[in-house]
């Protein structure tokens, strides 16, 4: 009997990939990317929570399939800075020219040559709001406080640093000719000012500008992970990149595993797909 072979798309990433199927918030990226892809490919989330590259090199091999063993991974999208772009001072920052290197050792892995066919996508890191995590911070301090427990070290994080990360994975993008999904520009590019501004400054690098102020709260929910407004502008800019990099790969491109029948039985296997 024939067996289905579903080819795999493995998104690999920090807490904003391992909550991006989440629907608290009315939309989850990957849960978005699932239902397009629907018997086309398997979606694989390898998110890890407070992963940074230096994680990630260790995490890889110990997850990513290798195709010598039969598994056929179409596309690999990786997607951290969010965590290494934290201040110096924390066990998650990672300096500026050792996240490039990491990068680069990621998406030129020897398990990735197992697969011939395999794309890549990078990502950058979402802009941050510092005002979103000052609020945050203070009202954490506090809880500790009422509870009687130790204040840990707490991350500290700054717009223009995080904006370095994501133009250097831009540069890993153009260096390795990878196509990058641009979320940091993405996001900027539709934040709104208050009407005393009116007009964009994409120069500007803080929250808080005299000019006027940036609704970070429409698309980032702490300061630094994403709302569902925020998940649907990657999805956005993901399915656009894909469109314009990899054509054949975009949903409506893509052949199903069991052949369309009208959504009646008997459903078909498609005979391109069959692994025996």
């Amino acid at each position: 009997m024939a067996v289905a072979k579903y080819d795999q798309f493995i998104f690999f990433g920090d807490s904003i990939t391992q909550l991006s199927y989440a629907q608290e918030d009315g939309f989850g990226f990957l849960a978005a990317i699932t239902s397009e892809y629907n018997r086309a490919v398997d979606i694989v989330c390898r998110g890890f929570a407070g992963a940074n590259t230096r994680d990630a090199i260790e995490l890889f091999p110990q997850f990513f399939p290798s195709g010598d063993e039969g598994f056929s991974v179409k596309l690999l999208v990786i997607f951290f800075g969010a965590n290494d772009s934290i201040l110096d001072g924390t066990a998650q920052h990672v300096p500026l020219p050792a996240f490039i290197a990491n990068l680069i050792d990621l998406a030129t892995h020897e398990l990735i040559k197992t697969h011939p066919k395999l794309r890549l996508v990078l990502i950058t890191p979402p802009p941050k709001s510092e005002l979103m995590l000052k609020h945050a911070k203070a009202e954490y301090i506090e809880q500790i406080k009422q509870n009687g427990q130790e204040l840990p070290d707490l991350a500290r994080h700054s717009q223009a640093v995080t904006h370095a990360y994501a133009e250097a994975v831009k540069e890993v993008g153009r260096e390795l000719n990878i196509p990058v999904v641009d979320l940091w520009s993405a996001i900027t590019g539709r934040l709104q000012f208050s009407k005393a501004s009116g007009v964009l400054d994409t120069k500007l690098q803080s929250i808080e500008d005299t000019r006027g102020t940036w609704n970070f709260a429409q698309y980032l929910c702490d300061g630094v992970h994403l709302t569902g407004e925020g998940y649907k502008v990657l999805y956005e800019e993901f399915c656009r990149v894909i469109r314009v990099h990899y054509p054949e790969l975009a949903s409506e491109n893509m052949s199903r595993v069991f052949l369309d029948n009208g959504n009646q039985a008997p459903f078909v296997l498609n005979s391109a797909k069959f692994k025996n």
